[in-house]
């Protein structure tokens, strides 16, 4: 095979700087790694200041969960009706209503009834009229009494009547009325002196009254009497009263006060006659056992000229000691009171007042 002399040249140029090539690698000096980090560090630190920012969050709106709007489809053909309203009620059934239930009333139950009459020698007559009742709300009573003989030339002739009526509530402060009126005749035989007498009263009274932890009671009266006598000359005499009294218990009832008074007119209602009482009281022990009440009032009075003329004041003990002896009870009381007596009631002791 032959080959140009310009071809070898080229191939000893190659074969002598691949022969080089080794030589001249092993003679540069190693190159300095000591700048570059390592690709696997055991432990590494990085320093700066970190900051960060997180996109704004806006909640967009719900919607579309409730229902759609109601479209209203009107006919295009709609009218309008305008006519008068005349209702048929000959048309309706006939009324059915049930009965009504009975009212719920406050049902009376009489507790007493006694009427009575009778007469007997000398035309002696009398009558008795006792009614009471009860029910839900109180009660009532009603008491009536005549007693009467019949009078000749030698025998007296009387006749009396006295009539009480009044109820009392059952309701907290129980309230109660009560009226009474009375006439009184009274007339001697002509064979000893003739002479008559008349006795009139009326009168009504109202309270109201506790009961409980602090019991109390309230009354208020009055009453008007009238004394006529004729004995050859007419003679007359007349009297008005008002009065009140009240109590009240404090501490359960351990301490009790107590007040009265009133007045009294000659001739009508006035103040001819003055009167009045108070008192205080305490309560010892317990009322299962030995009770005992200790306590004072003060009495006064007095009296105009017209009326006789005179006052007077006291004080006197309140004792109320009452002693459970086996089944029988010994009381010791000492109550000072002022103790009123009308016209009728003096009258009614001495008819020759």
């Amino acid at each position: 095979m032959t080959s140009s002399p310009r071809h070898l040249a080229s191939v000893l140029v190659a074969l002598t700087f691949l022969v080089a090539l080794p030589t001249l690698a092993q003679a540069q000096p190693p190159a300095d790694r000591s700048r570059l980090p390592s690709l696997t560090p055991a432990v590494f630190e990085s320093r700066g200041t970190v900051t960060v920012e997180l996109p704004a969050v806006n909640r967009q709106p719900l919607s579309g969960f409730g229902p759609p709007p109601r479209t209203y489809i009107v006919p295009a053909d709609r009218q309008s009706i305008t006519q008068p309203f005349d209702a048929d009620l000959d048309a309706l059934p006939a009324l059915s209503l049930a009965a009504p239930p009975e009212p719920v009333g406050d049902d009376l139950t009489l507790r007493r009834f006694r009427a009575e009459a009778g007469g007997g020698v000398s035309a002696s007559r009398y009558g008795r009229l006792d009614l009471s009742g009860v029910g839900a709300s109180g009660e009532f009573f009603v008491d009536a009494d005549y007693d009467g003989i019949d009078g000749s030339d030698d025998r007296v002739r009387f006749d009396r009547v006295d009539l009480r009526a009044g109820g009392r509530s059952f309701a907290p402060g129980r309230v109660r009325l009560e009226g009474f009126a009375a006439l009184d005749g009274y007339a001697t035989p002509i064979s000893i002196t003739s002479s008559r007498r008349r006795r009139r009263s009326v009168g009504a009274e109202g309270g109201i009254e506790g009961v409980g932890t602090m019991p109390y009671a309230l009354t208020v009266g009055f009453e008007q009497g009238q004394l006529s006598r004729s004995d050859g000359s007419e003679t007359e005499s007349n009297e008005g009263r008002v009065d009140a009294q009240g109590r009240i218990g404090l501490f359960r009832d351990r301490l009790q006060l107590d007040a009265a008074g009133g007045i009294a007119g000659a001739g009508g209602f006035g103040n001819d006659v003055k009167y009045g009482a108070g008192g205080l009281a305490v309560v010892l022990g317990r009322a299962e056992s030995v009770r005992l009440v200790l306590g004072a009032r003060a009495l006064t009075f007095s009296a105009s000229a017209t009326a006789g003329g005179g006052e007077s004041q006291a004080f006197g003990p309140i004792v109320d000691l009452p002693l459970p002896l086996g089944a029988n009870r010994l009381f010791a009381t000492h109550d000072p009171h002022l103790g009123v007596r009308s016209l009728y009631d003096l009258t009614a002791d001495n008819p020759y007042v």
